[in-house]
Formats: structure tokens, C-alpha cells, sequence
């Protein structure tokens, strides 16, 4: 066995020592026989969320031509000595790769990388769960069918200790301000997904890379008690008991204020790409010239600045938020001024129905924004986006 090269990064989120970090001086490459790169390295203090990038010459290869590690990485990883393998040659298959050097990060696990998979078909959470640094890491790549049917593909909001105006400029706004991070779905939850974790497919229009849709919030969650019963009354039958069962995450549909943030991506104007103008929605939004609601496959347009597809377009977006019919121009109560932490929206008493966000396929143009609907019946044209917690058990 050939010694390559040694290298070692102490990578830490925050300033304590018991931070998990990467043991000076344990990162070694070694290249056996056959093309295979071995990563030796130590992680010490506390469990972490590992991730490597892989040089030559001082330079990161791309993140693409490294989507094929296996071993102690991705992955929550356990203090202690770990090992990462690298199929080279299935990058260079002559077999003739250069010398190779190799950043280990130790990521905190309320810290966690930008993206993270779940793979729907897993048997465990320590299976189920696998974490990026950036879209090109996804293996297969973030628009692949599988991340579309059997794995979600998760994105990072960077909400800690942000506060932004919540509602367009023309409305009255209101502060919001969040405590911690949490992951979206990149795209809205599909039939396949739905089917991967084995539970019915209600969609009127039936296509496994399609939003689900023609279920009610009540059917996907089992109970509908929000925001008195918090985020813990899911049912274990349910779409989102399942989906916690398996990865021990608390998933959910997301709050006004979450959906609407991760939708602006830190733009202030009334569409994301920058403007108060809907003229580039075709850009965005799956659209038909009909009135039929049938929805497309997802990711077909381009996403928002933080790398969300199908947010305008395609099928609206159940909420948890409560709202009422109050006469205003747009058929729904104003949200009341001032400022609020984390909002989660009126008492359970105050409606039986919730809010949808986006648009949908035949109506997209002026559905952008905030629309009503009943808790317990499902509707063609209404689907899903799944958040939950950037804090890893």
C-alpha cells in the first residue's frame, strides 16, 4: 500500500471543545490496488454529520466526481477511528490518478450541511439519512427521478436569528423572526414518495414524479389539532407518522411564515426572482392554457434563489396556519400587523380551515400568495412541502 498524501482540518461550527471536530493530524490517503482511495481520520468530542472534499493539487475535484463514497461519511459518524472509501477509478478509468489530498468537515448535528436525502425505502434512520454540501454532491444529482419518487431531497434555511417582513409590499406586513434553522423539500411531495413509504396514492392524476394531491391536511398529518396540539399530534398510520417513524425527525407541512421565507430566498419584492411584476412566471411555474388541474412533474422549471422548485405553479401548498373567509379582495383574512416569533398561526377554534401558499397549474399567475381551504377534504390542484427541524437526534 502506497502513502499518498497527509492531510488533516479541525472543522467546528462553534467555539467550545466539545464541539465535534476532526483530530489534527489523523486524515490519512492511502491509494490500495484497484483504484479504490482510502480516507483514514479520527473524529473526537461528540457525534457529527461528516462530509469530505477530495483535492489534487491543492484543488476540490468538483463535487460531482465524488458522489460515490461509501463508509463514515454523509452520515451521522460516532467519535472515534473512521474510514471513508473513494471508487476512484470510477472517475479516472485508466487507473493512472493523481495524488490525492482530502478536507474532512465535522459538521455539529445542530449545525448540519445544506442538504440532506432521505431515502424512503430504508429500514432504519442511520440508513435512511445521508447529508451534502452543496446540490452537486447529491448523488445522481438534486433532478434525478429517484430524488424525485423514492429519496427527498431536503434543503437548509438559513432561519437562525433572521427576522424578515412577511407578505408582499402592496399588504400589510407583519415582523417574523425564527430561532433555528430548518430543512424544505426541494420539490413538492410526490406520488411516488407517497407510495415509497407505502402509503395511498389519493392524486386524481396519476404520475409517480407528480405532486400528490387530492388529500386533505387532515389525511396526511391523521389529526388536524394545530396549533394546539403542536407538531407531536401526527398519527403513526399517517404520511408524516411514517415518514417520523423512519427517520426520527419531526416532519410537517410548513407554517405561513416558514413556507413564505424559504419562498423569498432574502428577496424583498412580491416574486422571488426579484420584481413586483409576473411576467417571468413562465420561467418558474408549471402552467396550463386550460382549466383542468392537472399537475406536471415537479422540478420542470427553474427553482428560487435558494434552490426550491415548483413554489408558484403546479399545485398549491398546504400550510398549518388557520385562516377565515373574511371579505377582503383576496376572499381571505388579512394577517394581523406587529411582531412575531415563529408564528404558528390563529387557535384551533378560530377555523376549521387552513391556508395553501403558491399557485397551482391553472392559476398561477394570481394565486401566488395566500389561499383558503377546508382541513378535511382533499381537492385536486393541492399538494405538499415537507419541512422539519435542522437539529439531527
Amino acid at each position: 500500500m502506497k502513502k499518498m498524501i497527509f492531510c488533516s482540518v479541525v472543522a467546528a461550527a462553534m467555539a467550545t471543545c466539545a464541539n465535534p471536530v476532526i483530530e489534527e493530524g489523523s486524515v490519512v490517503v492511502t491509494q490500495p490496488r484497484g483504484g479504490t482511495v482510502r480516507i483514514a481520520y479520527t473524529l473526537a468530542n461528540e457525534p457529527a454529520i461528516v462530509t469530505v472534499d477530495i483535492l489534487t493539487n491543492g484543488v476540490s475535484i468538483g463535487e460531482v466526481n465524488f458522489t460515490n463514497l461509501t463508509g463514515a461519511v454523509n452520515r451521522k459518524v460516532v467519535a472515534g477511528p473512521q474510514e471513508i472509501l473513494w471508487r476512484a477509478y470510477k472517475v479516472w478509468p485508466d487507473r493512472r490518478c493523481p495524488n490525492f489530498s482530502a478536507r474532512v468537515t465535522a459538521w455539529p448535528l445542530g449545525l448540519p450541511p445544506p442538504y440532506m436525502v432521505v431515502n424512503l425505502k430504508a429500514q432504519s434512520a442511520d440508513e435512511a439519512l445521508r447529508f451534502y454540501v452543496s446540490s452537486n454532491a447529491v448523488p445522481g444529482g438534486v433532478l434525478c427521478e429517484a430524488n424525485k419518487t423514492t429519496h427527498l431531497v431536503m434543503r437548509r434555511i438559513p432561519a437562525s436569528a433572521q427576522t424578515f417582513r412577511m407578505q408582499e409590499p402592496i399588504r400589510t406586513q407583519r415582523l417574523v423572526s425564527f430561532t433555528n434553522d430548518y430543512y424544505i423539500g426541494v420539490f413538492e411531495w410526490t406520488q411516488g414518495q407517497q407510495e415509497a413509504l407505502g402509503c395511498a396514492n389519493s392524486s386524481s392524476y396519476k404520475c409517480a414524479t407528480n405532486p400528490l394531491e387530492t388529500m386533505s391536511l387532515t389525511t396526511f398529518r391523521g389529526l388536524y389539532t394545530w396549533p394546539d396540539g403542536g407538531h407531536e399530534e401526527v398519527t403513526d398510520a399517517s404520511s408524516l407518522g411514517k415518514l417520523r417513524s423512519l427517520t426520527g425527525l419531526v416532519f410537517d407541512v410548513p407554517t405561513e411564515a416558514q413556507w413564505e421565507y424559504a419562498c423569498r430566498a432574502g428577496t424583498t419584492t412580491r416574486y422571488f426572482w426579484g420584481t413586483d411584476s409576473s411576467s417571468p412566471m413562465a420561467t418558474y411555474a408549471s402552467t396550463r392554457s386550460d382549466t383542468s388541474d392537472e399537475s406536471f412533474e415537479v422540478g420542470l422549471k427553474a427553482p428560487n434563489g435558494w434552490g426550491l422548485y415548483d413554489l408558484y405553479g403546479n399545485v398549491l401548498e398546504h400550510a398549518l396556519d388557520r385562516c377565515v373567509d373574511n371579505g377582503s379582495p383576496d376572499n381571505i383574512e388579512v394577517l394581523p400587523p406587529g411582531h412575531f416569533f415563529e408564528p404558528g398561526g390563529f387557535p384551533r377554534g378560530h377555523s376549521s380551515c387552513c391556508t395553501t401558499r403558491g399557485g397551482k397549474a391553472r392559476a398561477a399567475s394570481n394565486s401566488c400568495q395566500r389561499n383558503r381551504v377546508s382541513a378535511t377534504a382533499g381537492y385536486a390542484g393541492n399538494g405538499f412541502r415537507l419541512v422539519c427541524p435542522a437539529l439531527i437526534p
